[in-house]
This record gives C-alpha cells, sequence and structure tokens, in this order.
C-alpha cells in the first residue's frame, strides 16, 4: 500500500515539476515537431530490444517445455507478462509462471528464471553506466567498484549460499516468532527454484543469455540516440555520453524503487540532458517519447498479448 501511495506521489510530483519549471505548450510543440517515419525508427529498435529478451527467455524456458505444449505458447505467455512491467522491480511479470503453470512447466523454474533475468538486467545495465563513466577520469573508481560487484554478485549466486542462507533465515525466524515455518510453505519447489537459478546463472547459459541481455539494452541506447538526433540534439557527443545518460537515468529510475521508475526515471533522463547542456523543452520532450516507445509500448504488446491468449488461447490449451 505504502509502495502504490508513494508511486502516485512521485509520478505527481514529476508532473508538478513540468508544469511549474517547463512551459508544456512548448514541449507539445517539441514532440509535434517529429515525423511518423521518426517514431517508426523508434519503435524498430524498441521491437529489437523486446525480441532480444524473448530469445533469452526461449534460452532459459525450452529445456523446460513439455512435448504436447507449443513453442509459441511459451512466447506469447512471457509477451503478456509485460502488461505488469510497470510494478516494482517488475515483480508483476511473475504472472507467467500462473500462465506457464498451465501449460505444464512447474513455478520452480520460472521464477528462478525471472530472478535470473532481473538480475542479468541490473547488472548489464551497472556495467553500461560503469564503461561510460570509466572513459570520464573523475568517476574512474566507480567503474572498479561496478565491476568488482558484478563479478561479487555473480560468484555468490552461483554457489550454495544463497540456498543456506535462506534456509537459517527461515529457522531463525521459526524460533523468534515461533511459528512454523520450512520449505513447504512455498508454492514451488525451493530446493528445484535454488537449482533452476544456479543453473541459469552457470557457463551453461550465461555465453547464451548475457550477449542477448546486452543487445536488448544497446537497442534501447540506440532508441535515446535516435530521439536525440531527431531534435538535432548529441549529434556531435562521444558514444560514451549517450550510454552513460542512459544507465544512469535506469539506475536511478530502478533505486527510487517506483514501479517502473515511473517519474523519476523521466525526471533524471530529462535532468541530465539538462545538465550536457539540452534546452529544458526538449530534455522532457525527449525523456517523454523515449518512455513511450519503450515502457508504455512493452506494455501494450502485453495487453494484445494478454487479450489474444484470454480470447483464442485458452480453449486451445485446453483441448
Amino acid at each position: 500500500m505504502m509502495t502504490a501511495v508513494l508511486s502516485v506521489l512521485l509520478v505527481a510530483a514529476f508532473f508538478i515539476g513540468l508544469f511549474s519549471f517547463v512551459d508544456l505548450t512548448l514541449v507539445w510543440q517539441q514532440i509535434k515537431r517529429l515525423e511518423v517515419h521518426d517514431y517508426a525508427v523508434f519503435v524498430c529498435f524498441a521491437c529489437l530490444s523486446y525480441l532480444a529478451r524473448l530469445a533469452r527467455w526461449h534460452v532459459l524456458m525450452r529445456d523446460y517445455l513439455p512435448l504436447r505444449a507449443k513453442v509459441i505458447h511459451l512466447h506469447q505467455i512471457y509477451l503478456l507478462g509485460f502488461v505488469l512491467s510497470a510494478t516494482p522491480a517488475k515483480i508483476g511479470e511473475t504472472l507467467r509462471s500462473v500462465f506457464l503453470k498451465r501449460i505444464g512447466i512447474d513455478y520452480a523454474p520460472s521464477l528462478a528464471a525471472f530472478f535470473a533475468e532481473r538480475l542479468q538486467d541490473l547488472l548489464v545495465v551497472l556495467l553500461l553506466a560503469a564503461v561510460a563513466l570509466s572513459l570520464m577520469p573523475e568517476y574512474s573508481l566507480f567503474f572498479i567498484m561496478a565491476a568488482s560487484l558484478i563479478l561479487f554478485v555473480f560468484l555468490l549466486l552461483s554457489s550454495n549460499t544463497p540456498h543456506q542462507l535462506l534456509l537459517s533465515l527461515m529457522a531463525w525466524l521459526s524460533k523468534k516468532l515461533r511459528i512454523k515455518m520450512s520449505k513447504q510453505h512455498f508454492l514451488f519447489d525451493l530446493d528445484d527454484f535454488f537449482v533452476c537459478l544456479k543453473s541459469f546463472l552457470s557457463l551453461s547459459y550465461l555465453p547464451k543469455t548475457v550477449p542477448l541481455t546486452l543487445f536488448g539494452w544497446l537497442s534501447q541506447v540506440a532508441v535515446l540516440h535516435f530521439v536525440l538526433s531527431a531534435f538535432d540534439v548529441g549529434t556531435d557527443w562521444p558514444w560514451y555520453i549517450v550510454v552513460g545518460i542512459y544507465g544512469l537515468s535506469t539506475l536511478l529510475g530502478a533505486l527510487s524503487f517506483v514501479p517502473a521508475g515511473l517519474g523519476a526515471t523521466e525526471a533524471s533522463l530529462s535532468l541530465l540532458l539538462i545538465s550536457q547542456g539540452v534546452d529544458a523543452e526538449i530534455a522532457v520532450a525527449v525523456s517523454l517519447i523515449f518512455r513511450l516507445c519503450t515502457l508504455w509500448l512493452a506494455i501494450g504488446i502485453g495487453l494484445i498479448a494478454l487479450f489474444h491468449w484470454l480470447l483464442f488461447t485458452k480453449t486451445e490449451t485446453n483441448n
């Protein structure tokens, strides 16, 4: 409840800030400058990002697909999960596990795939920001810290430590709260979950999934680049400036703990662009268009996939 209230307040604060410090009429005029073919380019590169994520999902889940199930259902379920992208840490996307259960895939591997995806997304964005900042001498320490953190997290999660820590925590809570808490209280097999998670973060999968993750995020960097170019902004910037702005705004949005970074990501992106000398009206227009072609486009795709599943696929799978 508090998260929802905080989300609404931060989004409201963002738009109040727009009304207070930026002339929205000028922002709208900037947006109207763009042609239909500009938006077509933005959408194409955004779709490349979604296709890369879909391919990553296929790599992770294909071995768990029952013989009677169709691959198209696996892909459709992934896309319909986008409908709940605007939730904290995209946790709403675990809705996929409910649909996957209907086609014969247990909760453990699908939830493990979700956490493996989120971890890779976070670490790749962190790496992009770190690489960009490492080219600026004053931020070289950040690159060293980020690289060390990435290595530590992967080594930690590829071991049995998280599993043992969770079991120890459950035992401690059971003792302190005087309630029975065990692995049987979970909707899924906890041991299977950690086995799958460890597998997804092993060398069996990482050489296949990490390049797809990187390609997916770089496709979104390309969207930002083309939006800026459409406004004749940043055409003479070094490549790492756009990468750094994208990575930092995405991280700041995630650290705000607001669903999908609503308000926080747009504000961060706008302020970072303004710090590079971009006019406020153009900076806000860029941030709004960028988010429309990434976050909101994904939610739209998720809605279409969900309606298609409910109208056509449910009967087919039941038969």
